[in-house]
């Protein structure tokens, strides 16, 4: 049965696994997922954290967005307020314009009919009423000058919620890790203790870009400029059931980096070769079909490898030294040196 996550096989008797159980896990459109016991421990707390990082994202997005239609509201407002402000300005021109016609014709009338009285308590009430028209106008500004306060208020608060959202999605983009990619590519074990969020999320990035390839040893160096590209044809040829699936140019792509020679170029010193295969499917298929080279007449002592990270490096040499320890514990005890590595996991294999 394999794992979900770190994609190694166990065998259903090691596992605790039943018959009925193995033939649900493996109809063809099942959606249920099995993950081994290491992979249940060290995903549990990283979903967790995960679905918090989240949830308090989608609060700060909500808050946002509570502004921006709170802000949106108030402009509306103001843009109102400004188009009656234009309204009263053009009426108050109108009203004085007239009334400085009518005081200066009330002033002539005056002038020539000094007994009329009524007239000049009208022209005062004329002008009492400019006064109120004037409060008025001013009370119009004060309300205009305390909506624009307000406005720009909110967007400074708007201001400080966007660099706050800022620093959260890039706390996110640090610490979050998307479900597909935790369960595609972390092996917890593969990670120093010491390793943080931010290494952590750059291992995984490079080992996704080396996800489709491969690393060749032992391949004679070429000696003409398509000699690398024939004997990789050759070996995918003689590895895949269906030698059709492999065939040049088609699964490896060319030129530059995709096919390339690791080093300078040095006598007496073969360089591995990096192949870039189309999918990362097609990899993992040519490596489990590896073994068969060992019969081939042409690449018998040909190794195939996926291509690792320097972090990945580091860790298959520490599960070497443990593991050649551990077997020479188990030969000076007079048990089974049966300790192995497989997907970066060292263990000791059951007897079936």
């Amino acid at each position: 049965m394999s794992c979900s996550t770190c994609q190694l096989l166990f065998h259903t008797h090691c596992a605790n696994i039943s018959d009925a159980k193995y033939d649900v896990l493996n109809e063809k459109n099942s959606i249920i997922f099995w993950f081994c016991h290491a992979c249940k421990i060290t995903t549990k707390s990283m979903f967790n954290q995960l679905a918090q990082v989240l949830l308090e994202l989608t609060e700060i997005k909500s808050e946002r967005d509570q502004q921006k239609n709170e802000i949106a509201t108030l402009s509306n407002l103001l843009r109102a307020f400004n188009d009656r402000m234009k309204k009263i300005e053009a009426e108050t021109e109108v009203y004085a314009t007239n009334l400085e016609s009518t005081h200066t014709m009330v002033r002539d009338m005056l002038a020539e009919l000094p007994q009329v009285t009524s007239i000049e308590e009208g022209f005062a009430s004329i002008e009492d009423r400019f006064d109120q028209m004037s409060q008025h106008n001013s009370e119009d500004t004060r309300k205009q000058n305390d909506i624009e306060q307000r406005v720009l208020q909110i967007e400074k608060n708007c201001e400080e919620l966007k660099s706050q959202l800022e620093v959260n999605n890039c706390m996110c983009a640090s610490t979050c890790i998307s479900t597909q990619t935790l369960t595609s590519q972390i092996n917890p074990m593969s990670y120093p203790d010491t390793a943080t969020v931010a290494e952590i999320t750059n291992e995984l990035e490079e080992r996704n870009k080396r996800r489709s390839s491969l690393v060749v040893h032992n391949l004679p160096e070429p000696t003409n400029e398509n000699d690398d590209e024939v004997h990789v044809s050759n070996l995918l040829r003689e590895v895949l059931d269906n030698p059709n699936e492999a065939l040049f140019p088609t699964d490896v792509e060319f030129p530059g980096t995709k096919l390339f020679r690791f080093g300078q170029r040095m006598p007496h010193r073969v360089r591995s070769l990096n192949v870039h295969l189309k999918s990362a499917d097609l990899r993992d298929k040519v490596l489990l079909n590896s073994r068969r080279l060992i019969k081939s007449e042409n690449y018998s002592n040909i190794v195939l490898q996926k291509d690792m990270t320097p972090m990945e490096r580091v860790h298959l040499k520490k599960l070497i030294y443990e593991k050649k320890r551990r077997n020479f514990e188990a030969r000076q005890n007079h048990e089974e040196p049966n300790w192995t590595i497989q997907g970066g996991i060292l263990f000791r294999r059951c007897r079936s």
